[in-house]
């Protein structure tokens, strides 16, 4: 079982994604003596040594523990659902182009350029939305990250943040951003997102 206090403490921190620095030296991978590159938890003492340093040849790369890169919000959102997947809980992947909106896209995202090409997120068993991204790595004043979608105040919130699934893809088969695929959104229950009849979709189905 989750709600939305559970994948507020899940999602919402680097400790809880196990985040590692990968210590790069003039555009290369820093050694373990020997044992590969170095990687450094996220806020463990030794990365604070690191920063402490202020060596400007000394660059730490975001890493979920499976290599991806923590600066891509699909990363945020395929790392939620593997995370999620064995305790058998679904997890979908939906996203637009921020880069490239669709005409008539109203999310804040679009509107204020949020600094991503695609703006991908998390809706767990088809009622709550996860945006790790936002808050780990596009930080500023939106702290809240995980919106019930059953709730009215949550879903006005999200709608007016995000727009609503109309706008959405659901994306599928990797996040290669050329052979990955992705499809209408397939609607959520009637009682999602305050239960507002969802327009005629105007987003075309392609990949990207």
């Amino acid at each position: 079982m989750v709600d939305k206090d559970i994948l507020t403490a899940r999602f919402g921190s680097d400790e809880a994604f196990g985040i590692l620095y990968r210590v790069m030296k003039n555009g290369r991978p820093v050694s373990d003596d020997g044992h590969g590159d170095l990687l450094l938890p996220a806020n463990s003492e030794a990365a604070r040594d690191m920063i402490r340093k202020n060596d400007p040849a000394i660059d730490m790369l975001s890493e979920f523990p499976d290599g991806t890169s923590v600066i891509a919000s699909y990363n945020h959102a395929s790392m939620i659902a593997s995370m999620l997947a064995a305790e058998n809980i679904p997890v979908r992947i939906a996203g637009y182009s921020v880069e490239e909106p669709e005409p008539g896209n109203p999310s804040l995202a679009i509107a204020e350029g949020w600094p991503c090409p695609d703006l991908y997120f998390a809706i767990v068993n088809d009622r709550y939305l996860v945006d790790s991204w936002s808050r780990l790595v596009r930080g500023g004043a939106m702290t809240k990250f995980v919106f019930d979608l059953a709730d009215p105040d949550d879903a006005v919130e999200a709608r007016r943040i995000y727009a609503g699934p109309e706008w959405w893809c659901e994306f599928r088969d990797g996040p290669d951003y050329g052979s990955g695929f992705q499809q209408q959104w397939s609607s959520l229950p009637d009682v999602i997102l305050c239960r507002e009849a969802v327009p005629e979709r105007r987003k075309s189905s392609r990949p990207r």
